[in-house]
């Protein structure tokens, strides 16, 4: 439940993210900060450590949804363009 509240909060910030900087860029540095959270609820040794690596998580993902949204968007429109 905290990962989808975090991930609702933070999609609208993830996108401007994308639009702000480059999409390649914003998707890597999503993918190795979640990652590195996973690891981070994976070495902890209490509740409270797993709760904020797993509140980490909802926010980081967010960064690698859009941008993959985004990529197959503009993909799938380009192959729409070349059938015309």
């Amino acid at each position: 439940m905290l990962i989808l509240s975090q991930f609702g909060g933070f999609l609208m910030v993830g996108g401007r993210l994308g639009d702000i900087f480059e999409h390649n860029l914003v998707l890597t540095i999503g993918m190795s900060l979640f990652n590195a959270s996973t690891l981070l609820c994976a070495l902890v040794e209490n509740r409270i450590g797993l709760v904020v690596g797993r509140a980490f998580q909802g926010r980081l993902v967010v960064l690698r949804v859009v941008r993959g949204w985004f990529i197959w968007l503009v993909t799938d429109k380009m192959q729409v363009l070349l059938r015309v």
